[in-house]
């Protein structure tokens, strides 16, 4: 089921919610986390680093997920981002898919766009320069995410910026 696990990454604690377990809110996690209950929020991680998240076959997540890595086998209503994501066949899924590399099994259900990163050159930041030609701070190479949403918000795990 782990098919992103490493077996050096097997190794590492594994955060775990229980099938009886209800969580409403965001979760916020660092390496690893399993998820078997229900979560009625966004979950997030690190989404650059090396971070795992399995939703299990009968856990329920209603909210967007971002982590390095997921694989799915229950239901998600809601956004997935990951670098690499693996969807197996008893997953069902309603909601957009934005990945770098995808694994999806056949029976899976999918409700929504599937899309990978494309990888271009963010002007933004270019932009602002120009414009205060002193007392910036050059955040060009930052490490920080940003997700793109057509709308007139743009959002991430720890902003949200309104244009």
């Amino acid at each position: 089921m782990r098919a992103f696990f490493t077996k050096k990454n097997e190794e590492r604690p594994i955060n775990f919610v229980d099938s009886s377990v209800v969580i409403n809110g965001d979760l916020v996690f660092g390496k690893s986390l399993e998820i078997q209950g229900s979560v009625y929020g966004n979950i997030l991680s690190d989404f650059k680093s090396i971070s795992f998240l399995t939703i299990g076959k009968d856990s329920k997540i209603s909210g967007d997920v971002l982590s390095g890595n997921i694989v799915v086998s229950g239901k998600v209503f809601g956004n997935l981002f990951a670098q690499h994501i693996k969807i197996e066949e008893s997953a069902k899924i309603v909601g957009s898919i934005k990945y770098k590399s995808i694994e999806v099994h056949s029976g899976a259900k999918i409700n929504g766009l599937i899309t990978p990163f494309v990888q271009t050159k963010n002007t933004f930041f270019d932009d602002k320069k120009i414009k205060q030609k002193q007392n910036y701070t050059d955040v060009s190479n930052s490490s920080q995410l940003v997700t793109n949403i057509s709308s007139n918000k743009l959002t991430s795990p720890i902003m949200e910026i309104k244009a």
